[in-house]
């Protein structure tokens, strides 16, 4: 049980990861009335941001995995 939950922690992190990375944007654009401003965020920003969004994602996952084994646990 215990090597499940590390890898599913090391995959999940490492794929949310660069799953976020291919796929967030820097950019932010936001809009006041009629007029629309775009910003780029600063690099520690952006990778800090995908990395606790990443963090999360992996906290998730293996959360899911011990409510998993616990129901095939009792189950049987």
């Amino acid at each position: 049980m215990e090597r499940l939950i590390v890898k599913t922690g090391v995959y999940s992190f490492a794929v949310s990861f660069l799953v976020l990375l291919a796929f967030t944007d820097r950019y932010v654009t936001s809009q006041s009335g009629d007029v629309i401003q775009t910003s780029a965020r600063s690099y520690p920003d952006y990778f800090f941001g995908i990395v606790q969004i990443s963090a999360q994602f992996t906290l998730a996952a293996i959360i899911a995995v011990i409510v998993i084994g616990l129901i095939r646990k009792y189950k049987n």
